[in-house]
């Protein structure tokens, strides 16, 4: 999976992952110079520690994307791990659901408003 909103929505579905992501080097050295975090991952960065591996810059090579996703192909525990930790940052970031919580609260808001005279 690349890096953006696409690492989150594989692991709010519970789908052990390795992400992937390379870009120039000018903008990489750029952005590790102007973000101080760890992480380039959305599940990394949430949970501050390595649930989804990495593969950056150099290390996202075919060969070492492919090593690290038969970690778990042939790792049964380490995929397990993996799958326990990604619920963990599901249940930590709730089961709230913006999109219909905003439709309660503007129904709400449209059928108590107190009506105006003409």
């Amino acid at each position: 999976v690349t890096s953006g909103t696409a690492t989150l929505e594989a692991a709010l579905m519970g789908v052990p992952h390795v992400i992937a992501y390379k870009t120039s080097p000018l903008n990489y050295r750029i952005f590790k110079y102007l973000l101080k975090i760890p992480f380039i991952g959305l599940p990394n960065i949430i949970s501050q520690e390595m649930v989804v591996p990495e593969c950056i810059q150099e290390h996202s090579s075919a060969k070492s994307i492919a090593d690290t996703v038969e970690c778990f192909l042939k790792d049964d525990s380490y995929y397990k791990i993996t799958a326990s930790r990604l619920v963990r940052l599901k249940n930590h970031l709730g089961a709230f659901k913006p999109s219909e919580e905003m439709v309660k609260i503007i129904a709400d808001n449209i059928t108590t408003a107190p009506q105006q005279k003409r």
